[in-house]
């Protein structure tokens, strides 16, 4: 199992030490006080430990850098795509999202716009975007075949940028980071064009939550264009916090679809669309990003942030359009979870 560690700087802890607090030469002082003035007041050193700082990360979906999305690249510039996201997204500790396909120049079907490929000079772009980390377990992972899937994540790895997950298999790399004293794993399998073995992915699971780790699984999965999940996704998330994942994030369907919160874990059958060029209707044109924040008192909380794709960049929805979609959104989900999603929070409890 190949494993790939990415972390963060994690701050010095710091140590308050209280005004009254005494030194070991300060207490060899105090008989000479003592004696001076006839008068000796008890002193303790004080430590309060610092509070666990909260801590935050972000998920979205499905990124896709070529065709029509290449094009907008091109006349706008390289930061156009996650202009107006990017500054909330490089706000939390940490964010992955979903890589649709090969990070590299090999194109083995020029003429085939359903083979994806992603010009390495777009590289900066995934840098500047504020994500740290890409699922790569989907349907076009293997697009310019294996070579052109490693070749991908070598120009991930130049640059910085954390990946997991493969489309061949179950036996992904699996993704480390380590935010403050927070330790999380997340492993990513698809589920489009061959099955999860469930019980094999349920063993890698076994294995991280065993570690101590949060564990964060990215499937792909589902079928195209359709808000109401299927028996098979719900099948494989179920088994999956069965097995100890603390959180599902799905993809495939290209639009959003419903939340579940089973045995106390919260399941995300698809976020939708993040960066695309599928222009012809307005649900693929729309996405869902999430915020999840671990308080110090460790309550993990979800923030629910809808979007819109105008020219393949999105826009956080504001006002009237928010409300509808969040509205949507439950409708599509578990009914007990209606008001915190019309909210824009789900609290775990």
């Amino acid at each position: 199992m190949a494993v790939s560690f990415f972390d963060k700087p994690t701050p010095l802890p710091r140590v308050f030490v209280s005004r009254t607090a005494t030194s070991e030469a300060i207490n060899g002082l105090m008989p000479l006080v003592d004696k001076a003035f006839g008068s000796k007041e008890e002193t303790a050193t004080t430590i309060v430990p610092p509070a666990a700082k909260p801590v935050s990360i972000f998920f979205a979906g499905d990124i896709m850098l070529g065709r029509s999305v290449a094009e907008q690249v091109a006349k706008n510039g390289n930061e156009y795509p996650f202009e107006k996201i990017k500054d909330t997204v490089a706000a939390a500790d940490y964010a992955i999202a979903n890589l649709e396909g090969p990070l590299t120049k090999i194109n083995n079907a020029p003429s085939n716009r359903m083979r994806f490929h992603f010009d390495p000079a777009l590289g900066p772009t995934l840098v500047a975007s504020g994500f740290d980390a890409f699922s790569l377990a989907n349907n076009h992972g293997l697009d310019q075949g294996a070579k052109g899937f490693a070749d991908g994540e070598k120009n991930l790895n130049d640059l910085g940028l954390g990946y997991f997950g493969n489309a061949s298999d179950d036996n992904g790399t699996i993704l480390h980071f380590k935010i403050g004293e927070n330790n999380f794993a997340a492993l990513g399998a698809q589920d489009v064009y061959r099955k999860i073995d469930a019980t094999e992915i349920g063993k890698q699971i076994a294995l991280e939550k065993a570690a101590g780790n949060f564990v964060i699984v990215y499937p792909h999965w589902g079928e195209e264009y359709k808000h109401e999940k299927n028996a098979r996704q719900v099948e494989l998330a179920h088994a999956f916090i069965d097995a100890g994942a603390d959180l599902i994030v799905g993809m495939h369907p290209h639009v959003v679809q419903g939340i579940e919160v089973y045995k106390g874990k919260a399941i995300f059958y698809s976020l939708g669309n993040l960066i695309f060029d599928q222009y012809f209707s307005v649900d693929t044109q729309q996405g869902l990003a999430l915020k999840m924040n671990i308080g110090s008192d460790k309550e993990l909380s979800i923030e629910l942030l809808p979007y819109e794709i105008p020219k393949s960049q999105p826009i956080f929805a504001e006002g009237e359009k928010r409300i509808k979609m969040l509205s949507d959104l439950a409708s599509w989900s578990a009914t007990e979870l209606g008001n915190q999603i019309k909210i824009g929070k789900i609290v775990i409890k």
